[in-house]
């Protein structure tokens, strides 16, 4: 399994290729969309002590029930349904 770091390096790169498809005027809200999701909103929001939780900083509680609910790699590694559980 690719680490954290990748995941979002990936993410980064993809993001040019994305935007080549979209019409220019979307091109600022789907890039801080896309950016806040990649660092914000990832499935090892799970764990209490991993990276994008700690990027919550002191929001990180709203996060808690979702890690109490979630074991790690279960539901929340899902595409699309992982999604919808952290939104």
């Amino acid at each position: 399994m690719a680490l954290g770091r990748t995941h979002e390096l990936i993410n980064l790169l993809a993001l040019p290729g994305f935007l080549y498809f979209l019409p220019k005027e979307f091109y600022p809200s789907f890039s801080v969309g896309y950016v806040l999701g990649t660092f914000l909103l990832s499935p090892d929001l799970d764990l209490k002590h991993s990276k994008p939780s700690k990027r919550w900083k002191a929001l990180k509680i709203l996060w808690r029930p979702y890690q109490k609910k979630s074991k790690h790699r279960g539901i929340s590694h899902i595409p699309l349904l992982g999604t919808f559980t952290r939104l």
